[in-house]
């Protein structure tokens, strides 16, 4: 995809994990190399987030990586206490993979990430999905913008603010209007435009005003 990072396409990219001797010797300064140690010498993607995706109370790794074919996706990486590695438990395909940002978004107590790709025929609009600690991921509507997070009370349960396009924006696709496009009545603009009134006919404009939805409670 033209609007993924060249780091998201790329697979030139290896973890590399350096501890000290003795980590529980304040001061030691020198680090030896543990990656194939800790199961990641084949750890050949980027990482996203560091985290307990799967409520073990240990560390985890969401990382953006190529498939067999070079396509992108998500990986999960869950630490396994019982061989003291990481393992590659989980992968989504994910074309157009911007990112994530992790958070408890369903407010079970469990982390969540809402990942968001590059539309596929729309510039202006961002995908979204949540992708929950069990490692379902459900679609959200596009956004307009990468979304934000935000601790609305301060209770450490964040909300997503992001400016979505309307549910009936939100079906267009390649076949639909694009920006300033003529239009007629019933015909459907894509890439949350709409059929505006103009001088001169009706194209497909942006919509007067932009609504701020919250994912979350």
């Amino acid at each position: 995809n033209s609007r993924a990072p060249r780091w998201m396409t790329d697979p030139g990219h290896d973890l590399v994990l350096r501890l000290p001797v003795n980590p529980y010797v304040p001061t030691s300064t020198v680090l030896r190399d543990v990656t194939a140690n800790v199961g990641l010498s084949r750890f050949n993607a980027t990482p996203l987030a560091f985290a307990d995706y799967d409520g073990d109370s240990l560390i985890d790794i969401l990382a953006a990586s190529l498939d067999g074919n070079g396509n992108q996706q998500l990986a999960a990486w869950l630490w396994r206490p019982d061989v003291l590695r990481f393992e590659e438990r989980s992968t989504w395909p994910m074309p157009g993979l911007l990112g994530l940002i992790p958070g408890d978004y369903d407010y079970n107590g469990a982390l969540d990430a809402v990942v968001f790709e590059a539309h596929p025929y729309c510039s202006s609009l961002v995908n979204m999905r949540l992708c929950n600690h069990s490692f379902h991921c459900t679609p959200l509507p596009p956004a307009s913008e990468q979304p934000t997070p935000v601790d609305v009370d301060g209770g450490k349960s964040f909300a997503l603010l992001a400016g979505f396009a309307n549910a009936t924006e939100e079906t267009g696709g390649p076949s639909c209007g694009m920006l300033n496009e003529r239009c007629g009545v019933g015909d459907c603009c894509g890439c949350g435009l709409t059929c505006t009134a103009v001088v001169g006919g009706t194209r497909c404009l942006p919509a007067p005003t932009s609504t701020v939805d919250e994912l979350g409670g």
